[in-house]
């Protein structure tokens, strides 16, 4: 039976760069897990490992390199996603603009005229 500490501490060696066949060797020799319970945990921390061709000299790609390209694409999801709300809070922006200037325009104006009221200080001083 699998448990959630055996996937836990396979997560976590491929994310320290060990490779699957590292990993199973300490599994199976140290743990004294069953090849089928190693084979099942893989299949639970890799979901395709199945459909995955065996691994060549030229095609050693280590697990963690791919989880990290996995975290790359969601954060490049994320930063679209935030663009894109950018964009649409800029045109809500401009769009009220638009239609409020009238509104905008008197207030900014009465600020302006109160402000030409206020008597300032003169910067020169008289002897």
């Amino acid at each position: 039976m699998i448990t959630p500490e055996v996937l836990e501490y396979i997560k976590n060696e491929f994310a320290k760069g060990r490779t699957r066949e590292d990993i199973h060797k300490s599994l199976s020799v140290e743990g004294g897990w069953t090849e089928v319970d190693i084979n099942e945990a893989f299949r639970i921390v890799i979901p395709m490992q199945g459909f995955v061709s065996p691994v060549t000299q030229n095609d050693n790609l280590q697990p963690s390199i791919k989880i990290q390209s996995d975290k790359k694409k969601n954060s490049l999801s994320k930063k679209s996603i935030e663009t894109i709300i950018f964009i649409v809070i800029v045109i809500i922006c401009m769009v009220s603009v638009y239609f409020y200037r009238p509104q905008i325009m008197s207030v900014w104006n009465s600020v302006l005229d109160r402000l030409s009221e206020i008597s300032w200080p003169s910067s020169n001083k008289e002897t």
